[in-house]
């Protein structure tokens, strides 16, 4: 009996975490030739259940070694009406003494970005990210994923 309460202690806590996403997505093949162009904006498609405020994680993934201090980058959020909202922010890649913040295994990194966001309807929603430095393509870029999760 023992044993069947934690069993669905268990069942209960993974539940309860998992679902505190509203929406999350993680594209491993976003990136063509590991290259993230210019014009290549990353799309995901959101559907948002309830109004408020949430934090938003732009995931990314990539080969260490990359050797920018940061990549400047645009989320272009959607709504249902039609209306979009441009929210600058950067992958911070390193800190200042040049070692990596992020989660690095082998040769490739997993960093999250957090920024939060109003959503003001329900209904479903797109987030376009994008890069906005100043030169052709990024090579070294593997994924992008995307987190919401209500305040």
């Amino acid at each position: 009996m023992k044993s069947l309460k934690s069993i669905l202690f268990i069942v209960f806590a993974l539940f309860a975490f998992t679902s505190c996403s509203e929406y999350s997505e993680f594209n491993e093949d976003a990136f063509e030739s590991s290259s993230w162009t210019k014009t290549t904006g990353i799309e995901f498609n959101p559907v948002i259940s309830s109004t408020g405020d949430y934090q938003a994680f732009i995931q990314l993934r990539y080969i260490d070694g990359l050797q920018f201090q940061q990549i400047d980058a645009m989320a272009a959020v959607t709504s249902p009406a039609g209306t979009t909202d441009s929210i600058p922010f950067a992958f911070v890649l390193k800190n200042a003494d040049g070692t990596s913040v992020a989660d690095c295994a082998g040769d490739y990194c997993d960093l999250e970005m957090p920024f939060n966001y109003s959503f003001n309807e329900k209904g479903n929603y797109k987030v376009v990210v994008t890069y906005t430095m100043d030169m052709d393509g990024l090579g070294g870029v593997m994924g992008m994923g995307i987190d919401i999760r209500k305040k």
